[in-house]
């Protein structure tokens, strides 16, 4: 190991260590007392914090001796030397803490005071974890003890049977005892991460209905994962994160063809071998790893060591989530077909980012207050823009201040004749300019105020109104301030209103929610290929099924609609439609997958569990309208149509340009519907 990264190899134990911890951290919930706790219908202490307490009985004694196990234990031969002391932060601190001090805030923390610092930056993890996953759920959503669901990334949800998380639990402590030893920390983690896979993915960390999508597993990896890189950049000199505004979020993301050996070889150097951070996404070719703060000098040994091991690598560093500055880097997938071949292509990434992020509702609408229905929440979402747009007046305000006195001189100089050609001319300018800004000053106050104020309302009523709102749909990544939220909803430039909503309803791309919907989408398409045959090509996140038989024949449509609905009976957003194209021969971009398109509705009928829609071309869609609880499915409720016809503007939809965006259940014959349709013509 090269010089510059000696020093992850000298930390690389002591921070695989606490990861073992952080991943252990909330095993207390892995419990039918946590969904008592958290229930609707029970007022019981939520002591999963207390759970080697709460559990001593049935814990092994080599697993309450490795909780015992000091950290300093791991810092090794460098431990307590004159030239590199144990991080004073550490001293102190047991395995077991990361189970009692995992809860607290800056403010009201019930830690030992030589443990603050450490119990600090682990509630910072385990609260950014959180609130980047919840999307700041409402108590509204709360679930009965004995109806408490799980769902999958793609919405099915089913029933958690609470003796189950105890009978998991009394399972998993053997195991611990076999695999948990100080002096074999490295395999250890090896072990227990599948190990808590099985038996954390059954359990929830967040038990209330509108944060149900992600299990306990991964929240725990991503705590563990934030924990590392946290701990490692502090480590390494970067400052200690002590809230979580302070978390690292660093990616590192690798593209190039590795076989499997070698994927678990990149894997393993980067996540053990140095403990630089942890893997969470990957499709086709390229992988994306959150990774520790790094100095640009242990940066470029860290590159250099990736290119010697991988020299097909490509490397590009961006803070997460990916936003343009990655841009250039990410690239549509291309998969090689054999000679001569032709295919079907399915892929996730398009549908994923088209279809899922844009319609699975961050909360359901009673959860963001009660008797909120669908025009309230869009002309709530109007007022809120217009409120950020009142705003940005103030700031013009200021500027017209300032402009205007320079102009007042100016005028003055002008009325006595003192002005040269040059200050004619600006004169001029400043003139035009300033009511250029007061036009647009009336343009953002005028204009908005009689959206933002209701009737004997005043301004600061309204703000504080508002603020409210913001406050409910939005989790702290999203500052409830109208200024800031509505930058956020109008810098895109895709037009404020349907950003605005996407915002409000959807569930933003959280790091565990990324690896979820990921791991969900492989299995999605392992479905698939029980149901559709061998494929011909098969890559991360795309599979490729060979044009003979049933897909390309006259019965093509029967049979993906077979395939579709053996999916669909799992992975409930999947119901019914498949992304899928004609894969001609050679090699194909994700581009290729879709497009765009606009069937006029014929007629709508509506039972208590299915949505069926009758197109002008003779195609009927049956949508689900029941979740697994048997509860109203709220993932379909709402479509842009083209054009709005005449006398329909009762449905209170939102207006954008052309486009409208309606409940499905208000469509009308003659309605426009905008659908995401195969390149091979066959919609879904």
């Amino acid at each position: 190991m090269s010089g510059e990264l000696s020093h992850l190899g000298r930390v690389r134990r002591l921070v695989l260590a606490a990861e073992v911890g952080a991943l252990l951290h909330d095993v207390g919930k892995l419990s039918s007392q946590f969904l008592r706790a958290k229930a609707a219908d029970y007022r019981e202490q939520d002591r999963h914090g207390e759970a080697l307490q709460l559990f001593a009985g049935e814990i092994p004694p080599p697993v309450a001796a490795f909780f015992a196990t000091p950290l300093a234990s791991f810092w090794g031969c460098w431990r307590s030397t004159r030239y590199d002391p144990l991080p004073a932060f550490l001293e102190g601190v047991r395995l077991e803490h990361f189970l009692t001090l995992h809860h607290g805030n800056k403010r009201t923390n019930s830690a030992p005071f030589h443990l603050l610092p450490f119990a600090r930056l682990l509630q910072a993890c385990d609260r950014f974890s959180s609130a980047e996953d919840k999307s700041n759920p409402s108590d509204l959503a709360k679930q009965p003890y004995l109806s408490t669901y799980r769902a999958t990334p793609f919405g099915c949800e089913e029933l958690i049977v609470p003796q189950q998380l105890d009978q998991l639990r009394h399972a998993l402590w053997p195991k611990l005892a076999a695999i948990l030893h100080p002096n074999r920390i490295v395999s250890a983690r090896r072990v227990l991460i599948p190990l808590l896979r099985r038996a954390f993915s059954p359990a929830l960390a967040e038990t209330r209905r509108s944060a149900n999508d992600l299990d306990l597993f991964h929240h725990s990896w991503s705590v563990a994962s934030y924990l590392k890189v946290s701990l490692t950049g502090a480590l390494l000199g970067s400052p200690l994160p002590q809230d979580m505004e302070d978390v690292p979020r660093q990616v590192l993301c690798l593209r190039g063809l590795l076989s499997p050996a070698e994927e678990q070889s990149l894997r393993r150097f980067l996540e053990e071998g140095l403990a630089l951070g942890n893997f969470f996404f990957q499709e086709t070719d390229e992988r994306w790893f959150l990774v520790a703060p790094l100095t640009q000098e242990i940066r470029n040994a860290v590159e250099r060591s990736l290119r010697a091991r991988w020299p097909s690598l490509q490397l590009h560093w961006a803070p997460f989530p990916l936003g343009k500055e990655a841009e250039a880097f990410t690239h549509d997938p291309v998969l090689a077909v054999p000679p001569g071949g032709r295919g079907i292509l399915l892929g996730l990434r398009a549908f994923v980012r088209l279809e899922l992020f844009d319609t699975l509702l961050a909360k359901q609408l009673e959860h963001i207050e009660p008797g909120l229905d669908f025009p309230s929440l869009v002309r709530r979402t109007d007022q809120v823009l217009a409120l950020s747009r009142m705003m940005e007046g103030d700031h013009l305000q200021a500027v017209i201040e300032s402009r205007g006195r320079h102009l007042a001189n100016l005028r003055q100089a002008h009325r006595l004749g003192k002005l040269n050609s040059c200050k004619e001319e600006e004169y001029t300018a400043k003139r035009a300019e300033l009511i250029r800004l007061r036009h647009n000053l009336y343009r953002l106050r005028k204009r908005n105020e009689s959206l933002v104020l209701a009737p004997g309302e005043s301004l600061e009523d309204a703000k504080s109104r508002l603020l409210l709102f913001i406050d409910q749909v939005f989790s702290w990544l999203h500052p409830p301030d109208p200024s800031q939220v509505g930058h956020r909803w109008t810098r895109r430039g895709q037009g404020a209103e349907r950003v605005a909503l996407r915002w409000v309803l959807r569930k933003g791309p959280s790091l565990s929610r990324l690896m979820a919907m990921m791991e969900e989408g492989e299995a999605f398409l392992d479905e698939l290929v029980k149901c559709l045959g061998r494929p011909l090509v098969r890559a991360p996140g795309w599979v490729v099924f060979p044009e003979v038989g049933g897909l390309s024949g006259p019965r093509s449509k029967e049979t993906v609609a077979v395939a579709a609905d053996s999916a669909g009976r799992r992975f409930a957003k999947m119901r019914g439609r498949l992304p899928w194209a004609v894969l001609p021969t050679g090699n194909w971009p994700e581009s290729a997958v879709f497009q765009r398109t606009w069937k006029r509705v014929a007629s709508l009928q509506a039972s208590w569990d299915v949505l069926t829609i009758l197109f002008s071309d003779g195609e009927r869609w049956s949508l689900p309208r029941l979740l697994g609880s048997g509860e109203a499915d709220p993932y379909y409720l709402y479509g842009w149509i083209h054009a709005m016809p005449p006398g329909s503007t009762a449905r209170n939809g939102l207006t954008l340009g052309k486009e409208t965006l309606v409940m499905l259940e208000q469509l009308l014959a003659g309605d426009r519907l905008l659908v995401l349709t195969g390149k091979d013509g066959i919609r879904h």
